[in-house]
């Protein structure tokens, strides 16, 4: 007797068939393992950065702030120094703080020139030049609120900072889009 060393037509068929279903499964997983790497990639690039912002706005509050003013510092526009007082009272006015040197600083959402619809966060300060704590190239700054409420007589204020910040993109894909709410308070230091 011959021993045939060979694969049937059959075999062949079938062996086929299998990685026909098996191809399209490994390029779905690999498919979306890829896309969940730049949803996560998304994610951070929009997490440093309001993470950046939020931390210096804190810290600079935190650390250099004295009082906190309606307008660029003077002895007429010290506010929220009583325990029911509020500011601001338009949403769109600015805070201006003042340092135990006589410096003042401020922290604004700034438009795009090219996009009124874009946004990033800005500090404004009567010692340096602007400096952006967010940039436009990845990123966009929403409903930016700063405010402030007296606590006590003879107690510093609270102050309230929120904005959401998002990811700006080209294309509507869902790994594409991402965005997060910040939201934090900060109590001036008794200086």
């Amino acid at each position: 007797m011959k021993k045939n060393f060979g694969f049937t037509l059959i075999e062949i068929v079938i062996v086929i068939s299998i990685i026909a279903v098996i191809i399209p499964t490994i390029f779905a997983i690999i498919y979306s393992i890829m896309r969940e790497q730049v949803k996560i990639f998304t994610l951070t690039q929009v997490k440093r950065e309001g993470d950046n912002a939020l931390n210096i706005m804190t810290t600079l509050i935190r650390n250099s702030a004295v009082t906190v003013h309606s307008g660029p510092p003077t002895d007429n526009n010290v506010v929220c120094t009583k325990s029911t007082e509020t500011w601001p009272l338009n949403s769109t006015d600015p805070l201006y703080f003042q340092d135990r040197y006589g410096d003042w600083f401020s922290f604004i959402a700034v438009s795009d020139a090219q996009n009124q619809e874009r946004y990033k966060i800005s500090s404004d300060s009567s010692g340096l030049n602007d400096v952006d704590l967010t940039s436009f190239s990845n990123t966009n700054v929403q409903d930016f609120k700063i405010s402030c409420q007296g606590t006590a007589e003879n107690s510093p204020p609270l102050i309230s900072i929120s904005y959401v910040i998002n990811q700006l993109s080209q294309t509507n894909r869902e790994e594409d889009i991402a965005s997060l709410n910040y939201q934090t308070k900060v109590k001036l230091r008794m200086h």
